[in-house]
Order: C-alpha cells, then sequence, then structure tokens
C-alpha cells in the first residue's frame, strides 16, 4: 500500500506491533537486499531474545521522536523555498540518527529479529545520507525537493521483518 502521509502512520505501526504484538500494513514498499538467515537454534533461545528485545525496544522510543521531525522536515521541504533555516533542525536530526544507529549497531543477535535490525539500520541509513547531502546543500535550488522527497522510516520489508520478530516472541511492552 503506497501513501505519502505524516509521521504518525508509518513508525507507529511498526512500534504497536511490538509494544501491542499486532501489525497492520501501512508502510511504502521498497526494493530491500537478501536478509541473512540465523540458525534455528538462535531462534528458539529465550536469553537471546531477552537480550536483542532489552537492547532495541528503547531504540523505538527514540525512532517515535525523531520521525515526527522528519515528517515536519518534509512539509518544509513540501512548500519549496530555501530551506537552509532547517540547517539546525537537519544537523541534530542527523545526531539523534546517528545516536540511533549506534545503539542498532550494538544490539545483540537474535535470530528471529536478524531482518528487523537489518532494516533498521539500511532506512536509518539511507535518510542520515539523504540529510547529509541536503544539508551540504541546502541553499541549492533543488534542496527543498529533496527535503520533500525525504524518505520514510518504515518500508513494506521492515514491517514484515516486524512482523517475524513479533511472532518469534518479541514483546516491548513493560521494556523500560
Amino acid at each position: 500500500m503506497k501513501f505519502r502521509r505524516s509521521f504518525n502512520a508509518p513508525i507507529a505501526v511498526l512500534v504497536a506491533a511490538v509494544l501491542l504484538v499486532g501489525c497492520g500494513s501501512q508502510a511504502t514498499p521498497t526494493s530491500t537486499p537478501p536478509v541473512p538467515v540465523a540458525s534455528a537454534s538462535g531462534d528458539d533461545d529465550p536469553i537471546a531474545r531477552a537480550a536483542f528485545g532489552a537492547a532495541i525496544c528503547p531504540i523505538f522510543d527514540g525512532i517515535l521522536e525523531v520521525d515526527p521531525r522528519l515528517a515536519a522536515m518534509r512539509e518544509v521541504g513540501s512548500a519549496g523555498g530555501d530551506v537552509s533555516a532547517q540547517s539546525v533542525e537537519i544537523g541534530a536530526v542527523k545526531d539523534e540518527l546517528l545516536t540511533l544507529l549506534n545503539a542498532l549497531e550494538a544490539v545483540p543477535e537474535w535470530g528471529s529479529g536478524t531482518g528487523l535490525r537489518f532494516h533498521l539500520i539500511s532506512s536509518l541509513h539511507g535518510i542520515r545520507a539523504h540529510l547529509l547531502a541536503i544539508d551540504e546543500g541546502a541553499a541549492s535550488a533543488t534542496a527543498a525537493d529533496e527535503l520533500a522527497a525525504l524518505p520514510f522510516i518504515a518500508t513494506t520489508a521492515m514491517e514484515e521483518a516486524m512482523q517475524d520478530a513479533v511472532s518469534a516472541g518479541l514483546n516491548c511492552e513493560g521494556t523500560p
């Protein structure tokens, strides 16, 4: 299902899937590379699942904080004109994305969560790279269009990976 909505729909659905152990289809379809498949023994390990959940669940809170800011940037870009005034916000969001990426890199392995972690890292890296390019040319004539086209965090592949992780027991309810 294609959409161009502001922040809440794509990311809220992904986070709700883990928090409420259910998920709908709201993400933007994208083509994605294959995800490495872990052995079945890692999937059944409750200690690995718990460690994965303890590390990844707090990251969802950070994603929920940055996603509306990305949506606001898309809106500014959609309005057109000079977006150089967004430079401070772009810099701040780039820094927050880097913090989230570093946290994702530290998430321990769990077979059923491999795809979710991979797609989150890929998505956040892509958005951060897009912001880096926009920030370098914020005064250019195309910067507004580039900001309006800022990618969404959620993708269909990520949503499927979230469903796989939730089906295997990932549950962030009650996680600090």
